[in-house]
């Protein structure tokens, strides 16, 4: 339901908003039909008011709600940002007040609807073909030409202005697809909107600026960069983007045609979910009708001579709770149901553009970007909020699976096509994994072998990370915050699997070697990496908690158990091969033993279970535990520090 704004604050807003400016005619000549938009005498100082406007606004914003009823930005804020530009401080007054007209909307408010449709409103103005985005990116391209040195305070203020503008923009939802016609336009508007960044060159823009925020005056960018790409990948799957651009790929490679526009695809969808729902619909109750229509006809009980069912016309109140008593005759389940996570889609044509955008983070700026995240965090900043943190846990967790599913489609394709060609071609060696230009391995060559390269991760993929992660996790169950730890945990599981691919790769010594040292200070940490694994497991909540944060927990234990139980065999295979050497050396006559067969164990771990200490009197080696005997203890552990 809309509020109303009482009669005198109208008039105050009606007032600031004639002040701006108005249309007129470029010319007398009545064949040249062209307006431009002429600034008023006052309008600096009503652009500033509205913002006094806006700053006074409560948490049902219905001052921002009427001056999107009227459409302030498009018929006046956008026209003075087109025709004036070359008036810097008006335009950055202008772009600070859309970045306040267009702020989230209060979840909790009672009108949400109403200011969800004011959003949209307001994002209609800037998706293709509205030249606004465009515009917005010419305002920025003084400020862009400069070196970074050389850029004033203002030139870094009005970049972060707008991107913040992008940001709020994409933070608009879609509204739901319905039978209305007003929405008919607008439940794609995220496709539209993300097609709309790649048109203007705004994705490059924000790879250029994340290359570079760790430079100093770059540093505050650093948590809006990371808000936008997770506002631009919310909606994706790893493994869903990946399948999409192989299907397509195969499509394109046979010639044949793909529906790209996510309009052609949610009404084949709205199709089918039409026909299921008359197929499962009860007995005389009523199909899908348009919301015009005044009522709808449906079967009753009686029947006429022939014995037919008698059909008649019903009013649309009588219809509602004709359904209402259908439904309440339905069996309910008694208690409080689980949590099921629902999220929108997007459209083919979107999926490739975040495709090609994703492979682009990760070979440009993931990296610097999320070192930077991180170490501020670490460090205690004080800029940083609570969703800073699940930001950055989602972005992190999205690009490591996003990583992983890669390399796996990739050798899978690899396998195929060598298992295909019967043995006939000879490939030899291998080749660290590329994002750029990537395209389908060709059936006759399909190159070496592909192998896991963590380079593109070690920013995340490290010892720091994980034991970050693990805090943050314990942090959350005694606060409570079940929805926070349910992300940190999926996030966590991803970097365990990236590590378990680390440790298995056969062809990269150096993966495995890099994943030994980052096990092995996960396990010998004085707190018990997986004591805290265990306890995720055991806080799991139904009710609470939707079931994939159980998932996730069990998958990170797995994960580790299994890093455990092949590093365990790893050691034993070590002390047999370092016993032979010791053997053999005996029997040429050396009857000293310095102890130089466990030097091995001195720089890559303690010694397994059984090796002799030493004999120049030092420490012995430590004893390592089976993956079994550390569960064990793991779970006893818990159970003892939580009654």
């Amino acid at each position: 339901m809309a509020v109303a704004l009482d009669r005198r604050s109208i008039k105050d807003l009606l007032y600031c908003v004639d002040g701006l400016g108005h249309f007129q005619y470029a010319s007398e000549d009545e064949n040249n039909q062209e307006q431009v938009y002429v600034k008023g005498d006052d309008c600096m100082i009503c652009v500033q008011d509205l913002q006094r406007f806006l700053r006074r606004d409560d948490e049902k914003r219905k001052i921002s709600e009427q001056l999107g009823k009227w459409n302030v930005a498009k018929n006046h804020l956008l026209p003075l940002l087109k025709y004036h530009q070359e008036d810097h401080e008006l335009s950055f007054e202008i772009v600070k007040l859309l970045v306040m007209m267009t702020l989230p909307a209060n979840p909790k408010s009672s009108n949400l609807e109403d200011q969800l449709r004011t959003l949209q409103i307001h994002k209609e103005n800037f998706v293709f073909p509205n030249p606004n985005t465009a515009l917005l990116m010419s305002l920025l391209v003084e400020s862009l030409k400069k070196p970074e040195d050389d850029r004033s305070r203002d030139d870094i203020e009005l970049i972060e202005l707008v991107m913040a503008l992008f940001k709020n923009l994409l933070a608009v939802p879609d509204p739901p697809v319905t039978n209305n016609a007003q929405n008919a336009t607008r439940f794609q508007l995220q496709d539209d909107f993300i097609d709309t960044l790649k048109r203007e060159s705004v994705l490059k823009l924000y790879l250029v600026l994340a290359q570079n925020v760790e430079a100093d005056k770059n540093r505050t960018m650093n948590v809006l960069l990371l808000e936008t790409f997770y506002l631009l990948f919310r909606r994706e799957d790893p493994q869903e983007l990946v399948d999409t651009w192989y299907n397509y790929q195969k499509r394109a490679t046979k010639g044949e045609k793909t529906t790209t526009s996510l309009l052609g695809q949610k009404l084949a969808q709205m199709r089918e979910n039409a026909a299921i729902s008359r197929a499962l619909s009860p007995s005389g109750a009523s199909g899908v009708r348009h919301s015009r229509f005044g009522g709808s006809f449906v079967t009753t009980q009686a029947e006429d001579a022939a014995g037919t069912k008698k059909v008649h016309l019903t009013s649309i109140e009588k219809l509602a709770v004709r359904n209402a008593s259908i439904n309440a005759a339905a069996p309910v389940l008694r208690g409080r149901r689980p949590i099921v996570e629902k999220k929108p889609v997007s459209g083919l044509e979107c999926k490739l553009t975040l495709k090609e955008f994703a492979d682009s983070v990760l070979e440009h700026c993931y990296n610097e970007l999320m070192g930077s995240i991180r170490d501020d965090m670490i460090a205690g900043s004080d800029y940083l909020v609570e969703t800073d943190f699940e930001n950055f846990y989602w972005v992190m967790g999205f690009f490591t699976a996003y990583h992983a599913t890669v390399f796996r489609a990739r050798l899978s394709e690899w396998d195929s096509k060598t298992r295909k060609s019967g043995g006939s071609l000879r490939v030899s060696g291998t080749q660290k994994m590329t994002f750029s230009s990537m395209s389908l391995l060709s059936d006759d060559d399909p190159g070496p072998k592909p192998v896991f390269d963590m380079s593109y991760l070690k920013a995340t993929l490290d010892d720091n990370t994980f034991l970050f992660l693990a805090d943050k996790i314990a942090q959350y169950k005694q606060e409570k915050s079940y929805t926070r730890m349910g992300i940190a945990a999926k996030a966590l599981k991803e970097l365990m699997s990236s590590l378990t691919a680390m440790y298995s790769s056969q062809e990269s010594e150096e993966n495995r070697r890099n994943a030994e040292i980052i096990l092995l200070k996960l396990v010998y940490e004085p707190e018990a990496f997986l004591d805290r694994l265990v306890a995720l497991v055991k806080v799991f909540t139904p009710a609470k908690m939707p079931l994939s944060s159980l998932t996730n927990a069990v998958e990170c234990v797995h994960y580790l158990l299994k890093l455990l139980e092949a590093n365990s065999k790893q050691l034993v295979q070590r002390k047999k091969r370092a016993g032979r050497a010791v053997g053999d050396t005996q029997l040429e006559g050396d009857d000293e033993d310095d102890g130089a067969h466990l030097d091995h164990y001195a720089e890559d771990g303690p010694a397994p279970d059984g090796a002799a200490a030493p004999a120049d009197g030092s420490a012995p080696a430590c004893e390592v535990s089976t993956p079994q005997q550390l569960s064990e203890k793991a779970v006893t552990d818990t159970e003892e520090a939580e009654p």
